[in-house]
């Protein structure tokens, strides 16, 4: 049988020290800290740092609600009109990769995109990349796609576009 490696070794001690520390805390009683160690006044303002609770360290109804803000500006207007464009690439040939670029119409955005093979996927299939293009904002998708069949077969890329 051979040695265990030195980072095995320092593996094991690591998780021997964690363990350690569980196993100490199951060994006290499930009361051990409680109202007699935690006696008035052994917690005051004077333990605890400006800042340091949260509104989680609170009772409901402790914190008094604040006075309601200024409404804010509006906001620009969404999406009008979101469409999914796709485009048709060469053949890949089987084994091989290539990468392809669909992309938005006027003045759309891209906003997503993705990408595959026509017909039925294959187990080896892969997306390699898909992102958006350059520019901002980005106005085409680009996606990397490895053919794992044997036989040429055409890629597909979607955008998803958006238009102001």
């Amino acid at each position: 049988m051979r040695r265990p490696s030195p980072a095995t070794a320092i593996a094991f001690l690591a998780l021997c020290v964690a363990l350690s520390g569980v196993a100490y805390a199951q060994s006290l009683d499930a009361d051990s800290v409680g109202p007699r160690e935690l006696r008035e006044p052994s917690v005051g303002s004077s333990q605890v740092s400006n800042g340091s609770l949260k509104r989680s360290d609170f009772a409901r109804g402790q914190i008094p609600r604040g006075q309601r803000g200024p409404r804010g500006r509006r906001g620009l207007p969404g999406a009008t009109r979101v469409v999914t464009r796709s485009a048709r690439g060469r053949d890949i040939p089987g084994q091989d990769v290539r990468s392809m670029r669909v992309r938005c119409r006027g003045n759309e955005r891209a906003t997503g995109g993705g990408g595959g093979f026509a017909g039925i996927a294959l187990e080896n299939d892969r997306i390699i990349e898909s992102l958006p293009g350059l520019g901002s904002p980005p106005r085409d998708w680009r996606v990397t796609l490895f053919n794992g069949g044997q036989s040429p077969r055409a890629p597909v890329a979607y955008v998803i576009c958006a238009r102001p």
